[in-house]
């Protein structure tokens, strides 16, 4: 059996270097205190020993972790990568690292991974939650670990927030298809979820101003496969009762929905029926029929729920905020033809 090779330590490096343990520290933590010479010779030292540094003996002897939870329910949506993608270059700016879970849409995985959260002394947790239930986000706050919600807001108005205005994302998409002449409009929405279902709300209030007809069907999840699925309902409808515009609160719906009336053939998109998505992903431009959609800015939100976490980890007189994040319609071919 090989023997393990023994753990290169701070003061291996500071010999090889010639230098002091606190400039090796300074060259790892504070390297434009110190000058081009020793630190060149600090990171040639490391390099040839292979030291890698012990950030959890760091946080034990600063105090603070460096580490920010990251935990959202679907693997498999670019929303929710896009959103990572915001924390994590806000992370990168701060010397922030991101620790990622994700819970599969289930509330007891979730409280699982915020359980494992809380006991690794994380700086703070950012969730993406499914549903409103965020009572035990609440209490890890109360516990003393920063808790920011990203892409809903907490009710209680006990934890930190961001979020697009759900219910403005339903009224530009109502708006639009209302505008452009669609009288009979199908809403597609996930079961529990909230961001969902104030969309459909808001588009309910902009079908009954402009009195036209709005129902609302609710899906299992926001996959593609779920609005194929939707798009096959619909074809199975007498012609008369069949909707002239599909508002999918997801683009993923939206998606899968269109990719079905496309290879079918009997409703045209947009003749026959407008199909509108909601988060404006990277690849809704380029779908089969680019895809209309309303924009979300789930980067930016990223961004601003870890400058939330911040400044409740290090303000003494932070008070809770709730960020909302102000949605833009994107027109494309899907609804204008």
């Amino acid at each position: 059996m090989t023997a393990r090779p023994p753990r290169v330590g701070i003061k291996d490096v500071a010999l090889l270097a010639g230098v002091s343990v606190g400039t090796v520290s300074h060259v790892l933590n504070r390297p434009e205190r110190v000058s081009a010479r020793r630190r060149a010779a600090v990171e040639n030292a490391i390099e040839e020993l292979g030291y890698v540094p012990n950030h959890a003996a760091r946080q034990l002897k600063v105090g603070r972790s460096a580490m920010v939870g990251y935990l959202y329910p679907n693997p498999t949506n670019p929303y929710f990568a896009n959103l990572g993608v915001g924390i994590s270059q806000e992370a990168e700016r701060r010397d922030l690292y991101i620790f990622i879970a994700h819970s599969q849409g289930d509330l007891a995985r979730r409280r699982h991974y915020l359980s494992l959260f809380e006991q690794q002394r994380v700086r703070g947790i950012i969730v993406a939650p499914k549903s409103l239930d965020v009572s035990t986000e609440q209490a890890i706050s109360r516990r003393g670990t920063p808790v920011v919600l990203a892409s809903t807001h907490d009710p209680t108005g006990r934890l930190c927030s961001v979020a697009a205005d759900d219910l403005t994302s339903g009224r530009l998409a109502g708006e639009h298809l209302a505008t452009t002449g669609r009288r009979k409009i199908m809403v597609v929405a996930p079961v529990g979820q909230t961001s969902p279902i104030r969309r459909w709300r808001g588009a309910q209030q902009v079908a009954q101003e402009f009195r036209v007809e709005a129902t609302l069907v609710q899906v299992e999840g926001t996959s593609i496969t779920a609005g194929c699925r939707v798009a096959g309902t619909i074809l199975d409808l007498p012609a008369d009762e069949r909707p002239d515009a599909l508002f999918c609160t997801s683009d993923m719906l939206a998606i899968g929905a269109v990719q079905v009336l496309v290879r079918d053939g009997r409703l045209r998109v947009p003749h026959d029926i407008a199909v509108i998505g909601c988060d404006d992903l990277e690849f809704s431009s380029s779908a089969i029929i680019p895809l209309s959609s309303i924009q979300q800015h789930e980067v930016r939100m990223g961004e601003i729920a870890l400058e939330l976490l911040e400044d409740e980890s290090s303000n003494p007189n932070h008070v809770h905020t709730n960020v909302l994040l102000e949605p833009v319609l994107v027109a494309r071919a899907s609804t204008l033809g």
